[in-house]
């Protein structure tokens, strides 16, 4: 994930989203990736166990059933040489 991630419970109990889904993020090896996950409440309360599990498990399942690509970074760079050392800077 990086030096920087952010999580956030909004309104679970603390701890049981935002840091289950960010254990899956760093367990599945995925970078730079966003995971968000819906729960509709449908009358029946999990509890704290339940609510990381919810959440770990879906973020884990998504993350192994997606399609990930390579990126890699690029620099622009911009000299000026004169043109007698231009080979130079093309094979070095």
């Amino acid at each position: 994930v990086g030096d920087q991630y952010r999580s956030n419970d909004d309104g679970e109990p603390s701890g049981t989203a935002g840091k289950p889904i960010h254990s899956a993020i760093v367990s599945s090896g995925v970078d730079r990736v966003m995971v968000v996950v819906i729960r509709y409440f449908g009358g029946i309360k999990l509890g704290t166990g339940g609510l990381v599990r919810a959440y770990g498990g879906v973020a884990a399942e998504c993350l192994k059933n997606s399609t990930t690509v390579l990126v890699k970074s690029k620099v622009q760079l911009g000299m000026e040489v004169p043109f007698d050392l231009l080979g130079v800077v093309y094979h070095q």
